[in-house]
């Protein structure tokens, strides 16, 4: 009679817990009512952690569960360290007689474990853990009856654990993806719009993430009179981390333009500090350069950036050969600069590498040759015109899909 009365209440917990999608109650309603079912003193629901190759207690009733669920201990040490690498039920009468049982546990709680059932939580074939109840209440000993009940409530338990974890992410997913959403927008805004006026100067940006939100980085800005300062840099990576050093960096220039900084100081200063604020395999690529307006003199300077480019509507593009490593790779490292003259009509381009690296679905790049042949036909262009057509031509070539974050910076003179 005790054991359907028992299974009666099994099946009445599962209803209640049918009732309910959220993960942290569920696993709550599982480990209270396994204890009342079981008459126990205590329960626990404890979760594998492959990565540290720990056991850890997720849930605790009794008096000591909030003890308890500070916890860990390795995943093959104690009774619970058996039942998972074992994979199987297992019905302790007497702990202290048990050579598997890890005192580790009771020491830190304070709680005297005397007998234990417990059992392996199977979820898609893994046991991600296991069930153990604790000490009979009236003194008494578990029965394997018990246990092998207990492996069926574990067993319909898993279900709701399986629909509440999947519930659980897409909710997750849903919050991250809003999250980079706004993000995304937030990044949006701190791109310049094209509405600085340079004088005797037409120009252009686009830009286009390949994700949410993205690394790559251009502005524009002022600087001081007959001065535009201008930048296009490229973060390592991509996504939310690459777009939080890309905010950094933004920031640090920014910083310095309100001093009016000489060029190679700015770059110092940029690269000391991603040097110092960024994880080691962080690194960022860049291309900044002040334009003279009224003698057209282009003083720049690149960090492991692609080569800009200097178009004239009757000659060849000319990349223009200049390298040092990117920022944030060297502390202390001395930049070279480097000067250009704009002729009327004449043009400079700037990109970031998704631009020629866009690939096609057999993995074929977009490439150098095909870029400067489009700059060739697009020499004579102004620079919005020439910004869509060598967008479209590689966006076309990789399907609409980049891979990588793009940018264009295009000046022409007048």
């Amino acid at each position: 009679m005790a054991e359907q009365s028992q299974y009666r209440k099994l099946l009445d917990v599962v209803k209640l817990l049918n009732a309910s999608l959220d993960f942290d109650h569920i696993k709550a309603v599982i480990m209270e009512q396994a204890k009342a079912v079981f008459k126990a003193e205590a329960s626990s629901l404890i979760f594998l952690d492959k990565e540290k190759n720990e056991l850890y207690f997720d849930v605790a009733t009794g008096d000591k569960g909030e003890r308890i669920k500070e916890i860990r201990f390795p995943a093959d040490k104690g009774i619970a360290g058996w039942i998972i690498q074992n994979k199987k039920p297992l019905l302790v009468k007497d702990v202290s007689s048990d050579p598997r049982f890890f005192q580790g546990v009771d020491k830190k709680s304070e709680f005297v474990t005397k007998s234990i059932i417990g059992v392996p939580v199977w979820i898609n074939g893994q046991a991600i853990g296991l069930i153990e109840v604790l000490n009979k209440e009236n003194g008494g000993s578990f029965t394997e009856k018990e246990l092998s009940l207990l492996q069926t409530f574990a067993d319909l338990a898993a279900l709701n654990l399986k629909n509440a974890m999947w519930h659980k992410d897409a909710l997750d997913k849903e919050r991250m993806e809003a999250d980079l959403r706004i993000a995304g927008e937030i990044q949006e805004r701190l791109l310049p719009r094209n509405d600085i006026r340079i004088k005797g100067y037409d120009y252009v940006a686009q830009y286009r993430a390949c994700r949410n939100v993205g690394g790559d980085y251009y502005d524009v800005l002022p600087y001081g009179e007959h001065h535009v300062l201008f930048v296009v840099a490229d973060v390592s990576g991509k996504g939310a981390p690459a777009a939080l050093v890309m905010s950094t960096l933004r920031a640090y220039l920014h910083s310095a333009v309100r001093f009016h900084m000489k060029l190679k100081d700015i770059v110092s200063l940029l690269n000391k500090s991603i040097f110092n604020d960024t994880e080691a395999q962080r690194f960022v690529t860049l291309i900044l350069g002040i334009l003279n307006t009224e003698n057209h003199d282009v003083e720049f300077i690149n960090a492991g950036h692609n080569y800009p480019v200097l178009l004239s509507c009757e000659g060849l593009p000319l990349f223009l050969e200049s390298n040092d490593i990117p920022l944030g790779i060297m502390d202390g490292y001395e930049f070279s600069t480097h000067h250009l003259k704009l002729k009327s009509g004449g043009s400079l381009v700037l990109y970031t590498d998704g631009i020629t690296e866009a690939m096609d679905d057999d993995e074929n790049l977009y490439g150098e040759k095909e870029f400067e042949k489009d700059l060739k036909k697009g020499r004579s262009m102004t620079p919005g015109a020439l910004s869509r057509l060598l967008f479209e031509q590689a966006l076309n070539f990789a399907d609409d899909k980049p891979g990588d974050d793009m940018t264009l910076l295009v000046f022409r003179r007048e």
